[in-house]
């Protein structure tokens, strides 16, 4: 987890130094997720209530737990699940990036022959079910498709309610060796709020920090 760990770490001392640096910036902080995919092996690593899920062909998993006091509340077993979703500690964050301490959860296991992830803010999964979500990864075989249900999916959150920042970004594959971005073997798409342009760096080589 060196890789990860190092760049968590970079990410934490980013924000923290921009919080200190601008008055009007002062006691920020922000969540965050990361995939690192190395040959067979996949590789994460969360701060706060941003969420991986992983599809591989059989089903779709929640990757992350999100790290709120509503959800230690129902570890605990002092909370159902079920009420978890509309108790208003589920936005009490137990860490966050940039303020206090942090202790990211690392995590790997064996990536799929074909698979796709999605990383994601809680503004995207609030009004969503793993349902929905398996059907964005497993019903778009292009990259053009992939895009319009994206945006169909921030739009149908935005008409639910959602005012929070939507951030998404999903990736998918088909073979076990590394590509490039430009491969036909990989489809990667970001959406952002109504739907932004990717960043550069996301449409360079894959394989790395998502």
């Amino acid at each position: 987890y060196t890789l990860l760990s190092e760049a968590v770490a970079s990410a934490n001392t980013e924000v923290y130094e921009r919080s200190r640096k601008d008055e009007s910036l002062s006691g920020m902080g922000t969540t965050l997720v990361a995939a690192l995919m190395i040959d067979s092996k996949l590789y994460i690593a969360s701060v706060g209530d941003s969420r991986i899920y992983l599809d591989d062909g059989t089903g779709t998993e929640q990757l992350t737990k999100d790290q709120t006091l509503a959800m230690r509340e129902v570890e605990a077993g002092r909370l159902s699940p079920e009420a978890m979703q509309t108790d208003q500690r589920k936005n009490i964050l137990l860490q966050c990036l940039g303020y206090g301490k942090m202790e990211p959860v690392f995590q790997s296991r064996p990536r799929p022959q074909r698979g796709a992830v999605v990383l994601c803010s809680d503004g995207f999964c609030h009004y969503l079910e793993e349902k929905q979500i398996r059907r964005l990864l497993t019903e778009t075989e292009t990259r053009e498709q992939l895009w319009q249900q994206m945006q169909k999916t921030v739009e149908y959150c935005r008409a639910h309610g959602e005012t929070d920042n939507i951030t998404a970004l999903v990736l998918k594959w088909d073979g076990q060796e590394q590509k490039r971005s430009d491969s036909a073997e990989w489809i990667e798409v970001w959406a952002r709020l109504s739907g932004e342009a990717a960043p550069e760096e996301y449409d360079r080589e894959l394989g790395g920090i998502l």
